[in-house]
């Protein structure tokens, strides 16, 4: 631009003020004599600041203030001041609008960090609950291939609290187990499962295997879903699973172990009723998900012919019973929402054991009602118990289902017991 275009209009004050007044006053200002030439100089219309150079030269009061000090040092009157300590005095403020900040913190700041202060969400964490590597399994079969689907979106929100994140799919029945244990052996202390009931049941027993510390974070995917109930877990809310899981609070939870089969579960153990209709599901080709489980329910409530058990508490005589079906549970909710155990606690060191009584298929129906209702316990032909370990005696081994998964057992003697508070899950505060 041309020097002439620079010189017409009028200019801000703060720009054009402090060299126009140097050319006026011919060299060094007067003090309290600037402000005055630079209104000649820029018009009636244009005023600058009153305090711009005029009070700069004014001596502050008080003997610790920087300014006062140095102008009685150019006048005399005065010890000169004190070289500047940035230790005693702070940094130098930078000119502009731009804020001061100490020189030495800018220079060790990384430029692809942020700097210190709350996360979005307004909470403090301590840096491993920010930066905790995690290892995700994913089981794409599960919810009718819907853990196929939310692969990129959990491995997105997961990774958007800054943390190093790896995962493995599952090919085949039980590779999740085999996925968790080579994460752990690898050093991750977070392992998330990103499927059903199912699904954390083994990744949850690979942990516990490893004897190694180790977490597990829960993402419903699956069909069920019944544990995430019971620990206040969202069902279909991927960013809110992926703030539990980050924001890196625990629970530590109980889990049933079956022997001799040394079967762990972190929800149910059921046999009778429940495992007949999941074997009669697999002869059922036409229906698929929630409707094919719902059908063969129905089903087996007319075909279903119960069976005999002798059962024990810890300390108690067995009592040989005719029964429906018996569900072992360390949880409240199975069977995709039935709450079974409404008063169970996954932290009491007990498992709630609750028994059917064979019936006619009217007082089935009835009864199915009622456990759907949660209202089954005031039922006569429904009995509840809790202890620490049962001992269950059978015909012949039975087949029974851990947490949805069919199992054959090797005798027809079963003890199942609860170890407590075994497992850390990763959840929302009880």
């Amino acid at each position: 631009m041309a020097p002439a275009a620079l010189d017409g209009g009028r200019r801000h004050p703060l720009r054009a003020g402090r060299p126009q007044a140097r050319r006026a006053g011919g060299g060094r200002r007067r003090a309290g004599g600037g402000a005055d030439d630079l209104r000649l100089l820029l018009g009636p219309g244009l005023a600058p600041l009153p305090v711009l150079h005029a009070r700069r030269r004014q001596e502050l009061p008080g003997p610790d203030h920087h300014g006062g000090r140095a102008e009685r040092a150019r006048r005399g009157d005065g010890p000169p001041p004190a070289p500047r300590s940035s230790v005693q005095q702070g940094p130098r403020p930078l000119r502009g609008l731009r804020r001061a900040v100490p020189r030495d913190l800018d220079a060790r700041r990384r430029p692809d960090l942020p700097a210190p202060g709350p996360a979005r969400d307004g909470l403090r964490r301590p840096p491993s609950a920010l930066a905790e590597p995690l290892y995700v399994v994913f089981n794409p079969h599960s919810g009718k291939g819907r853990g196929a689907r939310l692969v990129e979106p959990v491995l997105a929100a997961l990774s958007a609290g800054g943390s190093v994140v790896e995962h493995g799919r599952t090919s085949r029945a039980g590779e999740e187990a085999e996925l968790a244990r080579a994460a752990v052996t690898r050093g991750f202390r977070t392992v998330v499962a990103v499927g059903g009931d199912g699904t954390w049941s083994n990744v949850g027993s690979a942990l516990l295997r490893t004897g190694r510390p180790a977490r597990l974070g829960l993402v419903p995917a699956g069909t069920g879903c019944d544990l995430a109930k019971s620990l206040g877990i969202p069902g279909h809310d991927i960013p809110a699973c992926a703030r539990i899981v980050r924001a890196g609070n625990t629970r530590a939870i109980d889990v049933g172990r079956v022997l001799p089969d040394d079967r762990h579960f972190l929800n149910v153990a059921g046999f009778g009723y429940d495992i007949a209709a999941i074997e009669d599901s697999w002869r059922v080709r036409w229906l698929k998900g929630g409707a094919l489980y719902l059908y063969c329910a129905l089903r087996q409530i007319r075909r279903f012919p119960g069976f005999p058990v002798e059962m024990a508490g810890e300390g108690e005589a067995p009592v040989r019973r005719d029964l429906l079906m018996l569900v072992v549970a360390n949880a409240r909710v199975f069977g995709g929402g039935f709450k079974i155990a409404p008063g169970a606690d996954l932290a009491d060191g007990e498992l709630d054991a609750t028994a059917f009584a064979n019936m006619g298929v009217r007082h089935r129906l009835r009864v199915m009602v009622q456990l759907l209702r949660g209202t089954h316990l005031g039922a006569p032909e429904v009995a509840a118990t809790r202890s620490r370990s049962f001992r269950l005696r059978f015909e012949r081994p039975p087949a029974y289902e851990t947490d949805g998964e069919w199992n054959q057992a090797v005798s027809a003697e079963l003890r199942i017991e609860c170890l407590p508070r075994a497992l850390e899950v990763l959840a929302p505060p009880a």
